[in-house]
C-alpha cells in the first residue's frame, strides 16, 4: 500500500493562483453580468466619464463665442420670433435693442407664434427660457443645459441597453457615447440636439421596461410623455419612437402590444393637437432651403448626390469629419461604410441586436428623405444624424461584447472598435466643423468698448448676403459693453448716398464679412485700425480722410483676433 504518510520537506499545497478566487487581480473579479454593486459602480465610471469629457470641452469652448444658431435659440427663447431679419438695410437706422436678452422678454407662449415662420419645435426654447430665468443668460449657463442632457443621456442608454442586451454590452455602449466628438460637440452648443437625444433615450428605456418588465402603468405614462417630449423638441426625433413602435408590432403581444401602441398614439396625438397648427404653417418652409443657397444641391443630382452622402453617414455618427462630405475623406467614409456595415449585417440577426439596426436605419431614412426632397444637403450635418447614434451605438457595444469568440469573427469586434477610435480622433482634430459661420463676436465688441465710442456707427457689411447681414448685429448687440447709437447694414457696396450719411461722422467701423469676395471702398475714408477674423471677416476702424494728416498716415498693421490668434 502506498504510504499516506506527507514528506515534511514537501510544501503544502495552495490553490492554484489562476483558478482561486483570491488569485485573481481585481480586474479579473469584475463581475457586471451577475454583481449588482460592481456594475452600479461601473455605471457611475461612465457617467462620470461623459460629466468629465464634456465639461472638458464646455470650458475648453468658452472663450468662443456662441454661433449664429445659437444666438437664434437664444432669441426664441425670450419669446421673439425673426426680429433681426426686419432690420431696415441700406440706411443709417438708431440700433434696436438686442433681441436675445430677457429684458422686455414676451411670455413664453408667444413661441407658437414666432416659431411659424422657421422650422423649429419649441420644447428645447421653452426649457431654455426656464433654465435662463434660474441660472442666468451668460454663455456658459446657456450650454450647461446642453451639458447636462448629453451627460444624463447617457446614463439611460446604459439602463435601456442592460435590458436589451445585458450589462456588458450596456457599457461598452456608454462608453462609446460617452467619448463620441459628436456628442462632445452638440452637448457644449445651446442647440435643441442634446436634449432631444435625451428625450429619445428616455423613450428607449421606458420601452425597454414595457417590454422587459411586464409593463406596469406609469411605465406606459412615461413611455408617452418621452415620446412626446422627443418630438416636442425637434422633429427628428421622431426616428427613435416610431423604430420602436414598429418592434412593438413585431415582437409583442396581446394586452401589452395594445397598450404600447396606444402610449405611442396618445404622443402623437397630443403632439398634434398642441402644434398642429403650426406644423401645418410651417411645411411650406421645407419645400426649399431658403436663402442658404449653399446647401441646394444642383437640379437633377439630388439623389445620386444624396447616396454619396450617405457613405459618410456612419462615421459621422461618431465625429464631424468635414462638412461638406470633402474629397479626401471619401475613402474614408466608403471604408467606414463597408466595415460597419459588414458587422451589422452579420449580427442583425441577433434579435436583441436588431432594434438598436431599426432605430439607426429609421432615423437615417428620415434624414435622406428629406435630403432628397428639399435638396438641402442634411446628410451632411451631424446634428441632424445625431439621432441615428444611440442605435449605432448599441450596434458596435454588441460587437465588441457578444460576438462568438472563434475564426475570423474575433476580428470583426476589433476592426470595429478600432474604426470607432480612429472616427473618434479625426473627429478631435477636425477644426473646421466645429469652428463653421464662428464669428468672434465677443473680441470685437471688447475692441469697440476699449478704441470705439458709442457715438460712431458701426456698419454692418455682407456682400450679396442681407440674412448674414442682420445676423452679424444679432450677435454683437448680444455682447455689446456699448452698443452704437447708430448702425446702417449692407449687402451691396455702398452707394454715393450712404458714403454721405457716413460723412456725417468723423469715423465709423465697418464688420466685414466674407460670404462673397468684394471689395469693401469708403470714399472719402481711410482705415486707422485692421482686425482679421480669418475665415469670417475683418474689423475695420475708418476714418474721414479730412482728418488724417497724409504726411504722417501709415497702413495701420493687420491683427488677427479669434482662435486663430492662439494659435503658432
Amino acid at each position: 500500500m502506498p504510504d499516506k504518510r506527507r514528506d515534511a520537506s514537501t510544501p503544502k499545497a495552495t490553490p492554484d493562483e489562476s483558478t482561486s478566487p483570491t488569485g485573481k487581480r481585481w480586474w479579473q473579479r469584475l463581475d457586471f453580468q451577475n454583481n449588482e454593486k460592481h456594475f452600479r459602480i461601473a455605471v457611475l465610471l461612465v457617467v462620470l466619464l461623459a460629466a468629465i469629457l464634456r465639461g472638458k470641452v464646455q470650458l475648453e469652448s468658452m472663450h468662443v463665442a456662441l454661433w449664429n444658431d445659437e444666438l437664434l435659440a437664444a432669441q426664441w427663447s425670450t419669446g421673439r420670433s425673426l426680429q433681426h431679419n426686419d432690420i431696415a438695410v441700406g440706411k443709417m437706422i438708431d440700433a434696436p435693442a438686442p433681441f436675445t436678452h430677457l429684458d422686455n422678454a414676451r411670455p413664453v407662449w408667444e413661441l407658437f407664434t414666432a416659431l411659424k415662420n422657421d422650422v423649429q419645435a419649441p420644447l428645447h426654447y421653452m426649457v431654455l427660457r426656464g433654465w435662463r430665468e434660474i441660472f442666468g443668460s451668460s454663455d456658459f449657463a446657456m450650454q450647461s443645459l446642453s451639458l447636462l442632457a448629453s451627460t444624463a443621456a447617457v446614463l439611460f442608454l446604459v439602463l435601456g441597453v442592460r435590458h436589451l442586451s445585458g450589462p456588458v454590452t450596456a457599457l461598452w455602449a456608454g462608453l462609446l457615447m460617452a467619448a463620441a466628438p459628436t456628442q462632445l460637440l452638440f452637448a457644449r452648443e445651446v442647440r435643441p440636439y442634446a436634449l432631444g437625444v435625451f428625450f429619445t433615450l428616455v423613450t428607449f428605456w421606458a420601452f425597454m421596461l414595457v417590454w422587459k418588465k411586464g409593463g406596469k402603468w406609469w411605465h406606459y405614462v412615461l413611455l408617452a410623455a418621452a415620446t412626446f417630449c422627443s418630438v416636442f423638441t425637434h422633429y427628428y426625433g421622431v426616428g427613435v419612437p416610431l423604430a420602436l413602435a414598429v418592434w412593438a408590432v413585431i415582437v409583442l403581444r396581446g394586452r401589452q402590444r395594445w397598450l404600447t401602441l396606444a402610449a405611442f398614439a396618445v404622443a402623437g396625438l397630443v403632439f398634434l393637437g398642441v402644434w398642429g397648427r403650426v406644423l401645418v404653417a410651417q411645411y411650406k418652409n421645407t419645400q426649399t432651403s431658403g436663402n442658404i443657397e449653399w446647401m441646394q444641391d444642383a437640379p437633377g443630382e439630388e439623389v445620386s448626390l444624396a447616396m454619396a452622402r450617405a457613405l459618410g453617414a456612419p462615421l459621422r455618427l461618431f465625429a464631424d469629419i468635414g462638412q461638406w462630405g470633402d474629397q479626401e475623406y471619401i475613402l474614408i467614409h466608403a471604408l467606414s461604410f463597408v466595415i460597419f456595415g459588414i458587422c451589422t449585417v452579420r449580427l442583425v440577426w441577433r434579435r436583441e441586436l436588431s432594434l438598436p439596426w431599426l432605430m439607426m436605419v429609421i432615423s437615417l431614412l428620415i434624414v435622406a428623405a428629406l435630403d432628397i426632397k428639399s435638396s438641402s444637403k442634411q446628410l451632411t450635418f451631424s446634428r441632424f444624424l445625431i439621432f441615428a447614434s444611440p442605435g449605432f451605438y448599441i450596434l458596435i457595444a454588441g460587437l465588441v461584447s457578444r460576438s462568438p469568440q472563434r475564426g475570423w469573427s474575433q476580428l470583426a469586434p476589433a476592426l470595429v472598435f478600432a474604426g470607432a477610435m480612429v472616427a473618434t480622433f479625426l473627429g478631435l482634430t477636425q477644426e473646421k466643423a466645429q469652428t463653421f459661420l464662428r464669428v468672434p463676436y465677443d473680441i470685437v465688441c471688447d475692441i469697440y468698448a476699449t478704441d470705439g465710442r458709442p457715438t460712431e456707427p458701426i456698419v454692418f457689411y455682407t456682400p450679396g448676403k442681407r440674412l448674414l447681414t442682420q445676423n452679424t448685429y444679432m450677435g454683437i448687440a448680444h455682447y455689446a459693453r456699448e452698443r452704437p447709437q447708430e448702425i446702417m447694414l449692407l449687402d451691396m457696396p455702398p452707394t454715393g448716398e450712404q458714403i454721405a450719411a457716413l460723412q456725417q461722422h468723423e469715423s465709423f467701423w465697418c464688420m466685414w464679412m466674407f460670404y462673397r469676395r468684394a471689395r469693401a471702398r469708403f470714399d472719402g475714408f481711410v482705415p486707422v485700425d485692421r482686425y482679421l477674423m480669418p475665415e469670417a471677416g475683418m474689423v475695420i476702424h475708418f476714418r474721414r480722410a479730412d482728418r488724417v494728416d497724409p504726411r504722417t498716415y501709415r497702413a495701420p498693421e493687420l491683427k488677427i483676433i479669434g482662435p486663430a490668434a492662439q494659435q503658432p
